[in-house]
């Protein structure tokens, strides 16, 4: 009697079909690493989109109650915010927003892309915009 070995069955236990399978796990990891990250830099986006718009609201409302821009963003709490918003999810050295007061005028800047990758809003002219 002779047994027929499917070709698929003999792959499986054979060097190469060990070595396609462990090729096979670590796309499958290197896939799933790729998707967290990805999934990391969406929320850390939407984070300093939302701490962004939330800056924004408060410097206006302190604008049109004192006729003046704030020197710092420190000045908007407690009245205004009840902590500022850090710009990214985790601790780095971009996690915090950078304002500047410029006579009348102030902008807001963070780094959504480390090192690049910098938005900006002006708010005499209430306007966005990217540094590089």
């Amino acid at each position: 009697m002779v047994y027929v070995v499917p070709r698929a069955t003999w792959l499986l236990f054979s060097r190469r079909g060990i070595e396609l399978r462990a090729l096979g796990m670590r796309t499958a990891i290197w896939g799933c690493v790729a998707l967290v990250a990805f999934g990391l830099s969406c929320a850390n986006n939407a984070h300093s989109r939302e701490g962004e718009r939330v800056i924004i609201a408060a410097v206006h409302r302190y604008r049109n109650e004192r006729g003046r821009y704030p020197d710092a963003l420190d000045e908007l709490v407690p009245r205004y915010l009840p902590s500022v918003p850090r710009a990214r999810l985790f601790p780095s050295m971009f996690a915090r927003f950078e304002y500047g007061r410029y006579g009348d005028d102030a902008n807001l800047t963070w780094t959504l892309y480390p090192p690049f990758g910098r938005p900006f809003y002006v708010f005499n002219q209430r306007r966005h915009g990217h540094l590089d």
